[in-house]
């Protein structure tokens, strides 16, 4: 029972370890893309910037602002397809949650918002439109 439970604790020490590589890796790349986007301002129009919030609220209307950025249309099928795969990813989602806490992988807020402060302090940085009337532009 005891080298178990050791194992287990070396199982769990590895993946906080590769969590936070992940969290580092994705604060790093999105540092990059803060400063490339500030070195090459004639490329602004070429991102989007999308709201996790309003990803999760609309995903349909989130899906309608990229399709408006890019310039092209969403066929209706399409559409229809992906209205039908949220409805029932959501019967799903009613049935198995989820609850995460920054805290079952050994961080706090401030260690997020430290690592990613490069890009939440971007003046791109996207606020959920529930929260804000901004939307995003091309």
């Amino acid at each position: 029972l005891r080298h178990s439970t050791q194992k287990n604790n070396n199982i769990q020490q590895k993946q906080r370890k590769f969590d936070s590589a992940i969290i580092d890796y994705l604060a790093l790349a999105l540092k990059r893309a803060v400063i490339f986007r500030a070195e090459n301002p004639q490329n602004s129009n070429n991102f989007i910037d999308i709201s996790m919030d309003d990803l999760v609220q609309n995903p349909m209307a989130v899906i309608d602002q990229i399709y408006l950025f890019t310039g092209k249309s969403l066929a209706p099928n399409i559409r229809a397809d992906m209205i039908k795969y949220l409805q029932q990813d959501h019967a799903r989602k009613q049935r198995k949650k989820h609850a995460y806490q920054l805290s079952d992988f050994d961080l706090t807020f401030q260690d997020i918002d430290s690592k990613f402060a490069t890009y939440t302090a971007a003046p791109f940085f996207p606020v959920s439109s529930s929260a804000t009337s901004q939307k995003i532009k091309k």
